[in-house]
């Protein structure tokens, strides 16, 4: 949904908005782009992944890994993929790392019961890369801008999360099931409600930790169907 708000703030300020830089391609993070390509002639580039939710028709470049020059800033975009396959880090010229939804803040950490993430593994990875970096700040999704020692903290909380729900999981499918069963049956343990559970986004969450399960061979998925091994 477009934020009117930060539009609205633009504007008053007189603020000139030279290029929209999107660290992945969910709703969340391009809601703005037609209101900020219309009104304000931003340039907008986005990662280099199949575009699967609506696309408002405005032009746009692809934004890759590597540095790069964007209106006389250089910045550099890192892969860190896992939340979504061309979810990419941009580092700053002043040495400020935005990990877009690579990493999540505490406060939605700890209201989410089900984090987006469509490869778990590579999450995982991209997470402990992302602590490497030799950042002064790192901004994570949607509300946090941490110094090094407290990001870190941030991505053992992330990556807790993560193990909790492997388990979880893989004790929810205690014996042979459908595959749509088995997301069924874990959503309603989380207490996700039947609406949100019928949102198709909402479910490849659970699939993505079953195929992780499933690689780590702690479950067998034939067909449309799961079991333990």
């Amino acid at each position: 949904q477009q934020d009117d708000e930060m539009l609205d703030f633009f504007r008053r300020e007189g603020l000139g908005i030279k290029a929209v830089l999107c660290t992945h391609m969910h709703p969340d993070h391009v809601a703005n782009n037609l209101a900020l390509h219309r009104d304000f002639g931003a340039k907008i580039y986005m990662t280099e992944e199949p575009f699967r939710f609506r696309h408002e028709g405005y032009p746009y470049a692809l934004l890759r890994p590597g540095r790069q020059s964007f209106f006389g800033a250089e910045l550099e975009a890192v892969d860190a993929y896992g939340h979504s396959p061309g979810q990419l880090a941009l580092i700053t010229p002043d040495n400020v790392c935005f990990v877009g939804d690579a990493v999540i803040s505490q406060p939605l950490l700890s209201q989410s019961k089900l984090p987006y993430i469509e490869d778990v593994e590579q999450a995982i990875l991209s997470m402990e890369k992302l602590r490497r970096m030799h950042c002064d700040y790192f901004v994570a999704a949607h509300e946090a801008v941490l110094p090094p020692d407290e990001f870190s903290a941030l991505v053992d909380e992330n990556i807790q999360k993560e193990l909790e729900l492997y388990e979880r999981l893989r004790l929810t499918v205690s014996m042979p099931m459908e595959i749509e069963q088995a997301i069924e049956i874990f959503m309603d343990e989380l207490g996700v409600t039947k609406k949100v559970q019928s949102y198709e986004h909402t479910r490849e969450p659970v699939r993505a930790r079953l195929r992780t399960l499933a690689k780590a061979g702690e479950l067998i998925i034939e067909d449309k169907t799961v079991r333990p091994k």
